[in-house]
């Protein structure tokens, strides 16, 4: 980061914040261009939070986590709290073995979603059943995004939107430390791959591509 913070260190939202407001300039005017930015959804988490007067943490869970049946996935806010069954994450080692690999910032919005394949299959669900957020959400959530003079982009509503091995796919993907996360939906064939991993040299956008084209694959 630009306060020379490692990732093993312990950095709070005041502290991302801080850190924002010392920039100076945008990087493209808005609209013109696209580009994926932790930081844009990290200050969407303090929009909320502000906005719902509550811990973004306790939102998640009142609105999405309880609902969908997500007995197992919370917003970690603390980097001292203990989660039963958690998996540590690794880095593999230049000379050979690993190293553990962990960090310590608390920051909500970019990520600190901790989560297991089940409940992310709950998750998937409903973009079919639309229990939560209702089928106009779903449907703006469907489609890919677009800048302001109208040229199509591969992302929208927090999606990467793509047509790879004859199938069109819906996905996101997410790295920190030694955690490598993807969760990908074909959905005209109704069908969702979901791959964590705790090692960081995997490629879990790789690996759920490759499950879904040979499940589709003509037989």
């Amino acid at each position: 980061t630009d306060t020379g913070a490692d990732v093993e260190d312990r950095t709070t939202a005041t502290d991302a914040l801080q850190s924002l407001q010392r920039l100076t300039a945008l990087d493209f005017a808005p609209g013109s261009a696209w580009a994926y930015s932790n930081s844009n959804y990290f200050l969407l988490s303090e929009i909320a939070e502000r906005a719902g007067k509550r811990p973004l943490a306790a939102q998640a869970h009142e609105r999405l986590f309880a609902p969908l049946g997500m007995l197992h996935t919370h917003v970690h806010t603390d980097s001292r709290q203990l989660v039963p069954r958690r998996a540590l994450s690794y880095s593999r080692l230049p000379r050979g073995g690993w190293r553990w690999n962990f960090s310590n910032w608390e920051q909500t919005g970019d990520g600190a979603v901790f989560t297991t394949v089940g409940d992310l299959f709950r998750w998937s669900r409903n973009f079919q059943s639309g229990a939560v957020g209702g089928a106009a959400l779903l449907r703006a959530m469907a489609s890919p995004g677009a800048l302001d003079d109208g040229t199509p982009i591969e992302y929208g509503m927090g999606l990467f939107h793509e047509t790879a091995r004859d199938f069109a796919s819906i996905s996101h993907g997410g790295a920190w430390a030694g955690y490598r996360a993807e969760l990908l939906r074909v959905p005209a064939h109704e069908l969702t791959v979901i791959c964590l991993c705790n090692r960081d040299d995997l490629q879990p956008s790789a690996i759920c591509h490759s499950i879904a084209a040979a499940v589709l694959a003509p037989r």
